[in-house]
């Protein structure tokens, strides 16, 4: 998992918000890697490309969450998002109690599963058993 230390980042002026109104957080490929495209505040400090989608999407999210202005801009594509955090909560084990074992994002250990799954249909406008279990 990537994580970003938030003491480390600084907020921007309100300024940011009024101007960009209209960026958003998103991934493209350029035919080669893909791109993090970012809010123009945000693009030249934390511009990143990696190989796969879920990686990409990944990033962003962390970057979203973890930058203290980062919550002034959408995800543009949250169930492309969600599907990519997902595929990393398939790596968490889960005990017989339906817990989680290791942490995840802002999850501890011991979270159960069941409050996870809700989390994702809430935060990304998606439906589990369709979106990504594919049901």
């Amino acid at each position: 998992m990537i994580t970003l230390d938030p003491a480390t980042l600084t907020p921007l002026p309100v300024s940011a918000k009024k101007q960009y109104p209209n960026d958003v957080f998103d991934v493209d490929f350029n035919g080669e890697s893909y791109l993090c495209v970012l809010p123009t505040p945000l693009a030249e400090e934390f511009a990143n490309n990696f190989e796969t989608k879920n990686e990409a999407w990944i990033w962003l999210y962390s970057l979203q969450q973890a930058h203290p202005s980062g919550y002034w801009w959408e995800i543009a594509d949250k169930k492309a998002c969600g599907a990519a955090l997902w595929s990393l909560l398939g790596d968490i084990p889960v005990s017989e109690d339906d817990e989680i074992e290791e942490a995840f994002l802002n999850f501890e250990i011991g979270t159960d599963k069941l409050e996870i799954w809700h989390w994702f249909e809430d935060e990304f406008d998606l439906t589990l058993a369709s979106d990504l279990m594919h049901l």
